[in-house]
Order: structure tokens, then C-alpha cells, then sequence
């Protein structure tokens, strides 16, 4: 009987960085997930599978200077191990065809993991875990209990539980290697791509262009010349309402605050409201 873990190069990758395992409250799926290729087993035999994640020691661990270190002996009430069956009884034949995958277990530090039949393993923030394959050989009789007839680990599989990664070493590799992590993953390289020195290139068969965007056309100063207002004839029922010297007040002080463009409306508007008083003093 022969037990092969899949993907071991990229478990490899993780182990040399030492891997971190993200845990929740509601749980969280591992990444790499944990796949298994077998053989030798007995084609019509009928087996079970079962993961355990066992602690390497009884230290806490701390990343502390951009490594990992052993902290101090744990000193809480440390949970038992928690063996999940996954799966339903199998064939030795299809288990050797189709493999072992346990790419549903979640890992979680909450409390509600009561329920056997949900395939969730509670462990603890800080410690270090190694993943263990329990191989069964079951019964025809379902009365009869299954035994355990193998256990396989892989050293590169060990992996300290957090609740936040803390080597970004390990979640940029993570994200580079999850197919569900695609659209995190072209973020990532959209915000590099857009602030690389490359980005900003001037070369001359560089193919950056900027945006074809509408601007707005600045106005030339005679172009600003003609679109100087031009007051209209004020009616006569308004006359009555004229003030000679509002306009007069109002412009002379913006002739001297802004430029003179405000103090030619000024000349316009003093002119415009004394010839319309005249006229209306001759009725």
C-alpha cells in the first residue's frame, strides 16, 4: 500500500516559507487543500477515509522580526484532536482511480463543531498542526466498526494556524496559486502594473496613449472680448425701480478687486440707468 500527496512540489513551496493556515469562527477551507493519490489496495474491498490534524508540540508560536518563533509552552485547556470521517465507504478500485481529497474540511476556532456530520475541524490560533490520513478497512455488516489499517503525514503539510497571515511571502504565493483567487489576483497585478516605473515610460515606441477624453476649450482674450454681456433695453413698467447708484457702487468696487473687465460692465450699466432715468423724468 502506497500513499502519494498531490501537488507536493507547491507543498514544498509553502514549508520552506513555513505555511500559515487562515482559521475563522464559521471556518475556513484550506489552501493547498490536502489530495491523496493510493495504491495497493484490494479492488472490491470497501474502505473509509478519516483526516486528523495533530499538534507538532505544545508550544505557542509568534512571527516576530519576519520570522517564526517558538513563544512560550500553551498553556490553555488544550481541545482533543478531532478525527473527521470524510465521505462515504469506498471502493478499493474507485479510491485508487479517483483518489482522496479533503479540499471541503474546514478548519475553524469556534465552539460549534458538536455536529459530526459537518466535516470542520476546530483547532487553535498560534499552534502548529500536521495533517494525518486515516485509512480504514470496513465491513460488508454495517454493524461491524471499521479498523484503521494505515496512517500516512507528510512532513511538508505542517502548517502554524492564524487568523490573519503574517508572512505576506505566503499569501502573495497563495493568491498566485488558488484558481479562486483570480480576481484578487488580477487586482494585485493591475495595482503593480499601474504604479512600475514601465508604466510611466516616454520612449518612443512605447504604446501608451492617454485617455480620449472631451476637454474644454480654453477661450482666447478676444474671443473673451466678444462674450462680454451686453445689457438689454430695461422695460418701462422696471423703470420705476432703477437705483442709479447700485450698480454704480456695486462695480466700482469689483473694477478694483478683480480686473477690468468688471469695471467696463460698470461704464455700461451707469450709462444704461441714466439714460432711462432721464427718459423717465421727461414723462
Amino acid at each position: 500500500m502506497e500513499v502519494k500527496l498531490v501537488r507536493s512540489d507547491l507543498w514544498r513551496q509553502f514549508s520552506t516559507i513555513q505555511n500559515e493556515m487562515i482559521i475563522t469562527k464559521r471556518g475556513r477551507n484550506m489552501f493547498p487543500s490536502l489530495q491523496y493519490r493510493i495504491s495497493g489496495l484490494e479492488e472490491d474491498g470497501l474502505y473509509r477515509t478519516s483526516l486528523l490534524l495533530a499538534l507538532v508540540d505544545d508550544k505557542k508560536y509568534r512571527y516576530l522580526n519576519g520570522q517564526w518563533d517558538q513563544f512560550e509552552p500553551c498553556v490553555e485547556a488544550t481541545h482533543f484532536p478531532r478525527e473527521v470521517f470524510v465521505g462515504e465507504t469506498r471502493s478499493g478500485k474507485d479510491l485508487m482511480k479517483r483518489g482522496i481529497s479533503f479540499e471541503k474540511i474546514k478548519i475553524t476556532n469556534g465552539d460549534d463543531v458538536c455536529n459530526p456530520a459537518r466535516e470542520i475541524i476546530r483547532i487553535q490560533s498560534m499552534r502548529k498542526y500536521i495533517p494525518i490520513l486515516g485509512l480504514y478497512k470496513a465491513s460488508r455488516n454495517p454493524l461491524e466498526a471499521p479498523i484503521k489499517i494505515g496512517e500516512f503525514q507528510f512532513e511538508e503539510t505542517q502548517f502554524i494556524a492564524v487568523t490573519a497571515y503574517q508572512n505576506t511571502a505566503v499569501k502573495d504565493l497563495k493568491v498566485m496559486n488558488n484558481k479562486y483567487a483570480q480576481g484578487f489576483r488580477d487586482t494585485v497585478q493591475t495595482k503593480r502594473s499601474s504604479t512600475s516605473p514601465s508604466s510611466y515610460s516616454s520612449s518612443e515606441d512605447s504604446t501608451f496613449s492617454p485617455p480620449n477624453e472631451k476637454r474644454q476649450k480654453l477661450s482666447t482674450p478676444e474671443e473673451e472680448q466678444e462674450n462680454i454681456y451686453q445689457p438689454n433695453a430695461i422695460p418701462q413698467q422696471q423703470q420705476q425701480q432703477l437705483h442709479p447708484n447700485f450698480y454704480a457702487q456695486q462695480y466700482s468696487q469689483n473694477a478694483h478687486q478683480y480686473n477690468p473687465y468688471f469695471h467696463q460692465q460698470y461704464q455700461e450699466y451707469a450709462y444704461y440707468n441714466q439714460y432711462w432715468m432721464n427718459y423717465a423724468n421727461q414723462y
